[in-house]
């Protein structure tokens, strides 16, 4: 076989090789992104979970028809979620001014609920925030909405319906671009 040969095959085997690589990266992000995820289908109604508020300690049932209902997924071991997390509890009171609920759900295992305040305090996430910070002990909310990415939000609409479901952190631009549609006025 000539160099010229061996050449033209190594080329033409790189390149199936590319090829090949990159029809697995889409059949990869195609299962990850876009394919029906159970439990958390556009028009279904949201599961109902049993969640505890970090500010007080109650369990509070979420969502409720009748507002429109953003719950944000985070995890102390989460890289985005930790470098997000003061900006996400503060988009949580101002949407809350405007009659959005915004729950940040942790998802911390077995994190009991004087931990995850220890944790909110060392990342600078003060008291006046904690109402919007929930944690879901028995993984019932991520068992339900099949959270596999965190960050994650799901946008639940006024009649308690699933609307969106986010995988990743989102700007406030592009998640009120997403809310306006359901009434959400900014």
């Amino acid at each position: 076989m000539s160099e010229e040969q061996s050449q033209s095959s190594t080329s033409s085997g790189s390149s199936i090789g590319f090829w090949l690589m990159a029809a697995a990266v889409l059949l990869l992000a195609y299962a990850l992104f876009w394919q029906k995820r159970p439990g958390i289908e556009r028009g279904k109604p949201a599961p109902r979970m049993k969640l505890t508020r970090m500010s007080d300690g109650q369990k509070q049932l979420a969502p409720t028809t009748g507002q429109l209902t953003v719950v944000h997924f985070w995890a102390s071991w989460c890289r985005v979620c930790v470098q997000t997390l003061v900006s996400s509890s503060h988009r949580a009171k101002r949407l809350a001014k405007k009659g959005v609920r915004y729950m940040m759900v942790n998802l911390d295992q077995p994190a009991s609920t004087k931990a995850l305040r220890q944790f909110l305090t060392h990342r600078r996430v003060g008291k006046e925030l904690w109402p919007y910070h929930y944690r879901d002990a028995a993984y019932q909310a991520v068992k339900q909405f099949n959270v596999n990415v965190y960050p994650s939000m799901v946008i639940i609409n006024r009649k308690g319906e699933v609307e969106y479901y986010i995988q990743g952190a989102l700007p406030d631009r592009s998640l009120q671009r997403l809310l306006q549609p359901l009434g959400f006025s900014s």
